[in-house]
């Protein structure tokens, strides 16, 4: 029988490659079709009752989301994930594999890809609704209605934009979740090593006591 712990967090894993993979797809996407230009946090100008002009945001806030998921969301759970589905294998017939294997290192990467994927999201969604925000105090109809206005600076309409940053926000939550779920499997796993040295420890030093009685005939 594999260990289920172990199992767990390979899903884990791969599950955040998908979720990584969606979000980097879909912001590269957006990015594309503004000629590069972010439009997370940007800022909406009337020109006149057809017309907006829409002001780009800082392209780091596009550039942390891509680099975040594309990097430590979808490249380094992959790897990882390759080393644990092997070691889950190995766990048929080792059963100790899992007390073997490096703990802390992959705690402290779990927990700081945990960190930069919530960075990542929160500035996905205040984004939209920034950039969304400012469009409805400029029309009268919502946001979703955005890519039917004629920009001045963008004289193209892409249909798909507005789906793109809903999904976008969806799977970097997702992918969050993934990784907090993986942070608390691996913390389980140090506490679980933790308690087995003290086993360990305590029956090595029970035989010694043991081995140190003298015999009473």
């Amino acid at each position: 029988m594999f260990d289920v712990q172990l199992f767990s967090q390979t899903i884990l894993y791969f599950a955040s490659c998908i979720a990584g993979a969606v979000s980097s797809v879909t912001i590269a996407l957006t990015m594309g079709d503004f000629r590069g230009g972010c439009i997370l946090y940007g800022n909406w100008k009337k020109r006149d009752a057809t017309t907006v002009e829409l002001d780009y945001g800082n392209r780091s806030n596009c550039n942390f989301i891509l680099t975040t998921h594309g990097v430590f969301s979808l490249v380094l759970p992959f790897l990882v994930g390759c080393y644990f589905a092997y070691a889950v294998k190995r766990s048929s017939r080792d059963k100790d594999i899992a007390f073997n294997m490096w703990v802390m290192p992959f705690s402290f990467i779990a927990g700081l890809v945990t960190i930069l994927v919530f960075i990542a999201s929160a500035i996905a969604s205040v984004g939209f609704s920034s950039w969304c925000d400012g469009y409805v105090k400029l029309s009268p109809s919502g946001c979703s209605d955005v890519l039917n206005t004629h920009w001045l600076n963008l004289p193209i309409k892409h249909k798909t934009t507005y789906k793109q940053l809903q999904v976008l926000q969806i799977a970097s939550w997702t992918c969050l979740l993934v990784w907090i779920l993986q942070t608390g499997l691996c913390i389980m796993r140090v506490v679980r090593n933790r308690r087995r040295l003290s086993r360990e420890a305590d029956q090595e030093s029970d035989r010694a006591n043991i081995g140190r009685i003298n015999p009473s005939a």
